[in-house]
């Protein structure tokens, strides 16, 4: 038996990229035995599952993290002895690193900058379907020898502690434009005829105009004020005596798209992308983010061949909701968009929907960005990745003690499915472990019999784990 306290040191809701992760583990045995390693990891990974295979149900899973901390003879007892009811503490520390290695993805550059969390917390909307998650997981693992006269016969202790990660980037040039061209002026425009009457005949053109949408901060609860053009022209019999239209209401509504697929996404997903890749899934959720209403004295007239009218709407993201920022990755990625429309008394109406982005508040960013080694110029130029210390600190097995081995051979098949487009196959870990023996790497197959971990039976166990702080015996 052995009771045991994983702690950590900030107690905020969130970590960022350059941000650091640490913390302690306090345990104490409730008997006499020899300690033989204890290690620390921070992985990152990105699964999910679909039906929409011809073969039934298909997952796939990807480990684009995966950093070490092992504990060192300073940190544990002098003698490696772990005496019966002595609590011992021992510290650990990770940074989270602004970018990824090339051999997390090779082929498409944005899928190297760190996703944020999709882990389908239920205290909080996040429009996280069961299908797709990106998650962080801090585990350990303590080892202790059952027989002192065998170097290998071991036991080992282990749990996990799930973190919540919110990492934003710059928008890239990875894939094609969305949303509407951009006009000569850099505004986003669309153009419809208005008709009225039993024959819908028309009466004039339609215009509506904006500029690109600033970015909204995540979780903030600071209003993001949008800027809208409506000019209005009459055509034909209407010039002679114009009337303008009476506006019903303007109303804005925010999209999350979260894109899934088995196969490596090599370009960026659109909400019609699934009528030409059969494997890709969609998940599309809508929020009504403002309405807003404009009396018809707001139209001016100085120009003599149309109307305008200007207006600003204030809006904000929906309460309760902690929608994580847009990225793009090899199995998963989110994208938003906002959908203005403005009703006419007559019926018609007119939309522009334009892509908007998620980003983590810029100070916060700024300050762990410029603590890392990656941090170059503000926090949304291009960082560099991380040289020979993050990479001997992200990819090295050498640091993980008895598993150097095991490791060593699943990272070659790791590089080896990269390089071929295929899910990698990554080292688990299991929860609790007694008698285990070193890590093995997961197939497809089990991968689909293990998959249901990320159905919604499943939430509680991780909503309990997201704790700054946790307690158990075994």
């Amino acid at each position: 038996m052995i009771s045991y306290k994983l702690q950590l040191h900030s107690d905020q809701r969130y970590y960022v990229p350059g941000e650091p992760i640490a913390g302690k583990l306090t345990f104490q045995p409730a008997e006499t035995f020899k300690i033989a390693g204890l290690s620390f990891e921070l992985v990152g990974e990105t699964s999910m599952w679909s039906n929409k295979s011809t073969y039934g149900r298909v997952s796939s899973k990807q480990q684009f993290l995966r950093m070490h901390h092992v504990a060192t003879a300073d940190d544990l007892p002098a003698d490696g002895v772990a005496y019966a009811g002595t609590p011992y503490s021992v510290p650990f520390s990770f940074t989270l690193p602004q970018t990824l290695l090339e051999s997390a993805c090779s082929s498409v550059p944005s899928h190297r900058l760190l996703p944020p969390s999709l882990d389908g917390r239920r205290t909080v909307d996040d429009c996280t379907p069961d299908m797709a998650r990106v998650t962080y997981t801090l585990r350990w693992r303590l080892s202790k020898k059952k027989d002192p006269r065998r170097s290998d016969a071991l036991q080992h202790i282990a749990d996990a502690l799930l973190l919540h990660v919110v990492a934003s980037h710059r928008p890239t040039d990875d894939g094609p434009t969305l949303g509407p061209a951009l006009t000569a002026a850099g505004r986003l425009r669309t153009e419809r005829a208005l008709r009225k009457g039993v024959l819908r005949q028309r009466v004039g053109t339609l215009m509506l105009e904006m500029a690109p949408p600033a970015p909204f901060v995540y979780r903030s609860a600071k209003p993001t004020m949008y800027s809208l053009n409506l000019s209005y022209a009459p055509a034909g019999k209407a010039r002679e005596s114009p009337e303008v239209p009476k506006i019903k209401t303007i109303a804005v509504r925010l999209k999350a798209y979260t894109y899934f697929s088995p196969n490596a996404l090599t370009y960026v997903p659109t909400a019609k992308s699934h009528m030409l890749d059969g494997a890709l899934g969609v998940y599309t959720q809508s929020y009504h983010l403002a309405a807003l209403a404009v009396g018809d004295s707001a139209w001016t007239h100085d120009n003599p061949d149309y109307y305008t009218l200007a207006t600003t709407v204030p809006v904000m993201l929906p309460e309760g909701t902690a929608l994580a920022p847009d990225f793009q990755s090899c199995l998963v990625c989110r994208q938003y968009e906002l959908d203005v429309t403005v009703k006419f008394a007559t019926g018609s109406d007119i939309s522009l929907t334009v892509p908007v982005h998620i980003q983590v508040d810029g100070r916060r960013a700024a300050a762990a960005a410029a603590a890392t080694p990656a941090a170059v110029g503000d926090a949304w130029d291009d960082l560099p990745r991380y040289q020979a210390e993050a990479a001997g600190s992200v990819f090295d097995p050498a640091t993980f003690g008895a598993t150097a081995a095991p490791l060593q051979a699943d990272l070659a098949d790791y590089a080896e499915l990269l390089a071929d487009s295929r899910s990698p196959r990554s080292p688990s870990t299991p929860r609790w472990s007694p008698n285990s023996s070193p890590s093995s790497h997961n197939s497809v197959a089990h991968l689909a019999q293990s998959s249901g971990r990320f159905s919604r039976g499943s939430h509680g166990a991780q909503a309990q784990a997201q704790a700054p702080a946790y307690s158990a015996t075994v």
